[in-house]
């Protein structure tokens, strides 16, 4: 059996003759390969490839070239490549959850620390509050815009690719 297929970062989507079915990759992975099968099964296309080929064509240029025809097999491949990539963009939206909410619980302390560097140098304590009061705020603003932004995750990015270069081992 043959199946069209659209896998997207999380998920992935069968069209067939009566419509569209969206799955999450981590769902059909955790499925058994008989469960698995039996979840497919009344999304394909045809015992053929030139079946799945003609059904294909009646979608226009810009969506086919999304769209993948596959068998069982190649289906079961992708799901495993694709619970991977869905497991690491989890992770990595769970890891910066959990270090904003730490920046956030640390902010007292982070103000506490600014405004008693800024009054050990001399500065006037209420001055020395409106300071620290700026700094704090700014810097966890700076961290909101700088982590969730897509231009944050294209540093982090960019700072993963520069880091792995340097350490890499000659071979």
């Amino acid at each position: 059996m043959y199946y069209l297929v659209n896998k997207q970062a999380t998920t992935l989507t069968f069209y067939f003759e009566d419509g569209t079915q969206d799955f999450g990759l981590e769902q059909l992975f955790n499925l058994s390969r008989h469960a698995f099968a039996e979840t497919i099964a009344p999304y394909g296309i045809g015992e053929h490839i030139e079946e799945a080929m003609a059904f294909e064509q009646t979608f226009s240029a810009y969506e086919r070239k999304d769209l993948e025809i596959a068998t069982k097999d190649e289906l079961i491949d992708l799901v495993i490549a694709g619970q991977e990539e869905a497991v690491a963009i989890r992770k990595s939206k769970e890891d910066t959850l959990a270090m904003t909410l730490g920046l956030v619980v640390a902010g007292p302390f982070i103000f506490l620390l600014v405004l008693l560097v800024l009054e050990s140098i001399g500065m006037p304590k209420m001055v020395a509050e409106i300071c620290s009061l700026v700094l704090t705020i700014g810097l966890i603003i700076a961290w909101f815009i700088l982590v969730w932004s897509k231009w944050g995750r294209r540093l982090e990015t960019r700072l993963e690719d520069s880091l792995a270069d340097h350490f890499k081992r000659p071979s």
